[in-house]
């Protein structure tokens, strides 16, 4: 298993995930406009994310790979909470294969 933001600009981003035989890549992306997405994620750019999970969705299927398995990851806080049901579906249509949810919040 894998974390990370996405938000890199590397030519052979894709291939290096694919090969690299991870079982879980885990997409942190907090927010469903670019307004909300870089209160926390500062300089973040969530077009490069959302296009990222796309391409890597789309290598998986072009060659028949079920993995990485990718979940699509929201840190839920006070700016960002209303746009839950947006970021599913949007997650879901770049081609995450799940979803998770978790508390921004500090105990």
């Amino acid at each position: 298993m894998a974390h990370s933001n996405l938000s890199h600009e590397f030519p052979d981003l894709v291939d290096r995930v694919l090969d690299s035989q991870l079982c879980n890549l885990v997409v942190s992306c907090d927010g469903v406009t670019q307004e909300t997405y870089e209160k926390y994620r500062r300089r973040g750019n969530l077009g490069l994310v959302v296009e990222n999970i796309r391409l890597i969705a789309t290598a998986k299927r072009t060659r028949r790979r079920r993995f990485p398995w990718v979940t699509a990851k929201f840190l839920v806080f006070d700016h960002n909470c209303y746009e839950i049901c947006a970021f599913r579906q949007v997650a879901l249509e770049a081609g995450a294969n799940d979803v998770l949810f978790v508390s921004g919040f500090a105990d």
